[in-house]
């Protein structure tokens, strides 16, 4: 019986390091999709199915969001994985800004 917790108490102490192979991958991730959050919403507004520079720069958030959000799901994600969805998360704030709006 001692044997079995002390597999689970290993087990636990293991689980709770989370992904020790890449520890700033899910602070990356994260900020990146905070990053699109904040100028997702103002450049849906005002009529952006006409006008070409807002449908790319709403395509390449899109994207980008579903980088992040399967990155997200991910028990450990690749690292170079997160650095193409900051490259991305570049791209589509620069598409955004030539849009119309403003980021930071």
């Amino acid at each position: 019986m001692k044997k079995g917790r002390w597999v689970w108490l290993l087990a636990l102490t293991w689980l709770a390091g989370g992904c020790c192979a890449h520890p700033g991958v899910f602070q990356k991730v994260h900020q990146s999709l905070k990053t699109v959050q904040e100028f997702y919403d103002p450049l849906l507004k005002d009529g952006w199915e006409l006008n070409d520079t807002a449908r790319r720069a709403v395509v390449a958030a899109d994207t980008t969001l579903l980088l992040a959000g399967e990155l997200q799901r991910q028990w450990c994600p690749d690292p170079s994985k997160a650095e193409q969805l900051e490259l991305q998360t570049k791209a589509a704030q620069e598409l955004a800004q030539q849009a119309g709006v403003a980021g930071k």
